[in-house]
């Protein structure tokens, strides 16, 4: 399938770039708009992306504890979705980590270092199968739950993987194919 609607919570760009509205819409997520997605977050300065992303991380937090029956398992596979997708491309750099830490802040309510950040990554997705596995997992439940938690969640990885302003080619490829399942 080419196309998939799916409810989204989408960004509405402002002439000034300054200016965010979120809206719920039910878009096309082809690759043409996946892309333009991309392009709109990885065009947000840091602060605006910061906001948005901790957002979406509060949004969550209530049905990942609905889901687990925990209030603090959500804010730890919260930190990790964040680490897997900025590391999906086979790299978790410093500078990646740099752009995500104060949502990692945000998550884990400490300040983690590039070390800790890493080794959480590889502790929490190896009775998952893989990293990759672990936040499909994550996707999976949410949007079971409801279109509109899975959506958050797709939006939530997108800003992770645009973070560093330049979203690579198999990152983009992951979250849209997330998309189509």
């Amino acid at each position: 399938m080419d196309v998939l609607n799916i409810h989204l919570t989408y960004f509405t760009f402002m002439s000034d770039f300054e200016k965010l509205s979120k809206n719920i819409d039910v878009i096309s997520c082809n690759k043409k708009d996946f892309e333009k997605l991309c392009k709109d977050f990885e065009n947000l300065p840091q602060p605006e992306l910061d906001k948005h992303l901790a957002s979406y991380y509060k949004d969550l937090l209530e049905p990942l504890a609905t889901i687990y029956n925990d209030r603090e398992k959500p804010k730890f596979t919260l930190a990790t979705s964040a680490m897997v997708a900025a590391s999906i491309d086979g790299q978790f750099t410093m500078g990646e980590f740099r752009q995500i830490s104060s949502l990692l802040e945000i998550c884990t309510g400490r300040t983690l270092n590039y070390d800790e950040a890493k080794q959480m990554v590889e502790d929490a997705t190896s009775n998952e199968g893989s990293a990759r596995g672990f936040v499909e997992k994550t996707y999976d439940m949410l949007r079971n739950m409801n279109e509109e938690c899975g959506a958050k969640y797709i939006m939530f990885l997108t800003g992770i993987i645009c973070a560093d302003g330049d979203a690579s080619r198999s990152e983009r490829k992951w979250i849209h194919g997330l998309l189509k399942k």
